[in-house]
C-alpha cells in the first residue's frame, strides 16, 4: 500500500480552501471469492468531500490491465462523526485476481479538524481516529511519499484487534527546526516551531528531559529513535494542554513540562497494548507510566498522598478526559506509591516489576488482571491484593 500526500490544485473547486489530499494505492491480492464483489471499508468521520473518491480498480493480468467496475457508497450514521464508506469492486468471474486499486481521500487529519492553529503545516492521520485506508485486510508493506517541503513520519503495526495500525504524520519543514540528541542507545529528534527555538523556558525543559532520559540506561538496552514534535496543542478556554504518541512520534504542546514530555517518551520505550473497555485499562495504560515517570525523574515527592478516591474508581474508568484526569494521573500514582512505601516492596523494586512487566508483554495484548497476577509473583500476595482492592474502590 502506498500513501502519497498530494497538493490540491486551486482549480479543483471540489476542495476549495483545502491544501492536500492523500492518494491511496494498493496492490491487492484476492482469492477464494464467494461472490463477485470485493468490498473494502473505511470510516472517514465526515464524509462530505473528505472521504474516498475517484476510485479506480484494475485487474493486472500477465499481458494487460483490465478495468473493473467500482464505486463508493457512503453511509451516514445517526451519531455524528461515525460515517463509514464502502468501496465496491466487481469481479464478474470470481477468479483469483491481482488488483491495482487507487482512490483519493482528504480525511480530517486530526489537527486540521481539531486544531486549526496548526493547519496547514501539520497533518496527522491516526488509525484510532479514522481509517482512511481499508479496515481488516492484512497489509504486508507500506510506502509513504510527500512533497519535498513536508517531512514524513509513519508507523505500521498489528493492532490488538488484528486490524492494521497505520499512522501517518506530515509537517512543513519550513516552520520547524530539528535538533538531535543521542543518549546511550536512544536517539531523540526534536522538532520545534521556528518562533520558539530561542524560548529560554523551552530550552531549559529540553535539558531537563535529557537528564531524565539518561536515567533509563540501567533499565533498557533497546535501541530506539524517537521523534518529538512540539507545537500549539491546547484548549486555552478550559486550560488544557495535550500530548499523544503516534507510533515513534510523540506530539506535545510546547508548554509541556519536562516530566510530561518524559511520560510520552516512556510510552514509546515501554509500549503496552490494552483492549479498550477492559477493566482497569487506564490504570495500565496511564497510571503505571505516570508513577514510573515520577520515579525515574526523582519526583515521587510530588505525589499528594492525601487524595481520596471519591465515587470514581480506576477499575471501571474507560475514558481519559478532563473528568477523569485527576483519577488517572494523580490518584493512580498515589495508589502505587502507597504500595511502594511498604517496607516489603520499596520504590526501586516496584519500578523494576512495572518495567519487567511492560517489557515482557511488549507486542502482546495485556490487561489489568495480567498485571495483578504478575505483581503477585514479585511482591507479597497480600500487598498486591491491597493494591487491587484500592484500584477497585473497595478500600
Amino acid at each position: 500500500m502506498r500513501f502519497e500526500l498530494v497538493p490540491i490544485q486551486e482549480s479543483d473547486t471540489s476542495a476549495v480552501g483545502l491544501k492536500y489530499r492523500i492518494n491511496v494505492n494498493m496492490d491487492l491480492s484476492v482469492s477464494n471469492m464467494s461472490d463477485d464483489t470485493v468490498v473494502l471499508k473505511t470510516n472517514v468521520k465526515i464524509s462530505q468531500g473528505l472521504g474516498p473518491e475517484n476510485l479506480i480498480a484494475n485487474r493486472k493480468d500477465k499481458t494487460c490491465i483490465i478495468p473493473l467496475p467500482s464505486w463508493v457508497e457512503n453511509r451516514v450514521q445517526e451519531q455524528p462523526f461515525m460515517d463509514t464508506q464502502f468501496l465496491y469492486i466487481l469481479i464478474p468471474d470470481k477468479e483469483d485476481s491481482n488488483l491495482l486499486v487507487s482512490y483519493d481521500v482528504i480525511g480530517t487529519g486530526l489537527f486540521f479538524y481539531i486544531q486549526q492553529l496548526n493547519y496547514p503545516d501539520v497533518f496527522v492521520y491516526p488509525f484510532d481516529y479514522e481509517y482512511i485506508y481499508p479496515i481488516g485486510i492484512p497489509i504486508n508493506k507500506i510506502e509513504v511519499t510527500a512533497p519535498d517541503s513536508m517531512k514524513i513520519f509513519y508507523s505500521h503495526k498489528k493492532g490488538t484487534n488484528m486490524n492494521e495500525e497505520i499512522t501517518l504524520s506530515f509537517i512543513n519543514k519550513k516552520y520547524f527546526q530539528e535538533e538531535n540528541l543521542k543518549i546511550k542507545d536512544i536517539k531523540i529528534n526534536i522538532f520545534t516551531p521556528d518562533s520558539l527555538v530561542n524560548d529560554t523556558s523551552l530550552i531549559q525543559r529540553k535539558k531537563e528531559l535529557q537528564t531524565y532520559i539518561n536515567t533509563l540506561s540501567p533499565y533498557t538496552t533497546k535501541k530506539e529513535e524517537i521523534d518529538i514534535l512540539l507545537l500549539n496543542w491546547r484548549d486555552e478556554k478550559n486550560r488544557n494542554a495535550f500530548g499523544r504518541v503516534f507510533g515513534n512520534l510523540c506530539i506535545c504542546d510546547y508548554k509541556f513540562a519536562a516530566n510530561s514530555l518524559f511520560h510520552e517518551v516512556l510510552h514509546i520505550i515501554f509500549p503496552s497494548k490494552v483492549e479498550a473497555f477492559t477493566k482497569g485499562e487506564y490504570f495500565i495504560k496511564e497510571s503505571i507510566i505516570e508513577w514510573l515517570t515520577l520515579y525515574l525523574s526523582q519526583r515521587l515527592d510530588k505525589i499528594d498522598m492525601t487524595l481520596k478516591l471519591g465515587d470514581q474508581n480506576l477499575y471501571d474508568t474507560h475514558i481519559n478526559d478532563i473528568t477523569t484526569w485527576k483519577l488517572i494521573y494523580n490518584i493512580g500514582p498515589m495508589i502505587l506509591q502507597k504500595i511502594a512505601k511498604n517496607e516489603q516492596v520499596g520504590e526501586e523494586r516496584l519500578a523494576k516489576v512495572i518495567i519487567d512487566f511492560l517489557q515482557e508483554r511488549e507486542g502482546r495484548i495485556t490487561d489489568y488482571v495480567d498485571f495483578i497476577s504478575y505483581l503477585e509473583k514479585y511482591v507479597p500476595f497480600e500487598i498486591a491484593q491491597e493494591l487491587d482492592s484500592i484500584v477497585k474502590g473497595l478500600l
